[in-house]
């Protein structure tokens, strides 16, 4: 296992180190990084990836912690981008590295199953006499399991659970079952319909791809499961346009969730944010404040940010920065904010009070 050792942050040096582990005839099968691999000035192995010929196939996870993380494929070798974090860097190893290393000798890992505990209790005060709710089990006392004890523990568990020791009477015993996508709380099963709107001047005259919209999309599929519906437009960066749009994804197409992407700088054609306002019946500066914190702890120009949100109707809106990278940083620290305000617009209260 050939080692490059420690290198400085210095780009032209990462390259070379890189490069020696692809040399004709030595390629290795197996290239791991640390550090470098997030979104700040100093973080190049991305593009470091990609100008050496990588095809990126995972550009994030959600696991905490664990993120951020790259993982990419040229010919034989496979390369991960792991966090410079210790404890990051650890969990990582053992959920990603180990599992390729794995694959690669020919021994997949066996699917794990997350396990909790379902069970009957007697309520107190308020509650009803008689409730179901999860409970973790043994040393798998992760965030999932323990937060069903409080919350809808039942509705929560795939329908692909089985009992192992169901006890007469109350419907009680343990409870197996595959880990889920997350759906919108109270859904109800209806379809979740999503307005994305690219605002460039240069993407709508076709001078380049939309870089931050597919990102938008493949990351509000995944959030909210396979009853999606996404509409999308790209106009140039022009007020009436723009609230245009705004209005005919609100009020004609009755979008759950739309979300606009680029023009909230300080330049004189960045205007999103005077589009946005102009059609809110009520503004969510929670949502731009959040962004512009989570985005300054790497990038410091980000407190030019001017992204806000709100309402109209039943629709959330929120405008995103322009940057694919940025989109998925700050739509990760949102999505629990964005799930609660679409379902109390859709008139689901979750007995949540602010």
């Amino acid at each position: 296992m050939p080692e490059s050792g420690r290198v400085p942050e210095d780009e032209t040096a990462a390259r070379e180190a890189i490069a020696r582990h692809l040399r004709p005839g030595a390629e290795a099968d197996l290239l791991l990084i640390s550090g470098g691999a997030s979104v700040g000035e100093q973080d190049f192995t991305r593009r470091l990836l990609e100008d050496l010929g990588f095809a990126l196939l995972v550009q994030g996870t959600k696991a905490r912690p664990g993120k951020p993380l790259l993982v990419g494929r040229r010919g034989r070798t496979l390369a991960f981008g792991l966090p410079g974090n210790p404890l990051a860097h650890f969990v990582c190893l053992n959920l990603y590295v180990r599992t390729a290393l794995r694959a690669l000798a020919g021994r997949p890992e066996v699917p794990r199953f997350q396990t909790g505990g379902v069970g009957g209790g007697v309520g107190r005060g308020r509650e009803p006499a008689w409730r179901l709710f999860g409970r973790p089990t043994g040393f798998t006392r992760t965030v999932a399991t323990c937060s069903r004890r409080c919350a809808g523990a039942v509705r929560a568990i795939s329908p692909r659970w089985r009992w192992r020791t169901p006890w007469s009477g109350l419907p009680r015993g343990w409870a197996t079952f595959r880990p889920q996508p997350r759906s919108l709380p109270g859904h109800g099963g209806g379809v979740m319909k999503i307005g994305r709107i690219t605002i460039s001047d240069r993407a709508s005259a076709g001078v380049y791809a939309d870089g931050s919209g597919p990102v938008i999309e493949r990351i509000l599929a995944e959030a909210f499961g396979a009853e999606v519906e996404q509409l999308s437009a790209i106009v140039p960066d022009e007020v009436p346009l723009i609230v245009a749009k705004l209005r005919a994804f609100a009020d004609e197409a009755g979008c759950d969730l739309i979300v606009t992407t680029g023009g909230t700088g300080i330049a004189a054609r960045d205007v999103t944010p005077e589009a946005t306002r102009a059609v809110l019946e009520k503004e969510l500066p929670g949502f731009g404040e959040l962004m512009r914190m989570q985005s300054f702890a790497k990038v410091r120009t980000a407190i030019l940010s001017r992204a806000t949100a709100g309402t109209r109707g039943r629709s959330l809106i929120i405008n995103l920065p322009g940057k694919p990278s940025a989109v998925r940083e700050c739509l990760e620290v949102l999505l629990p904010a964005i799930r609660e305000g679409v379902a109390h617009l859709r008139g689901e209260d979750h007995g949540v009070k602010h």
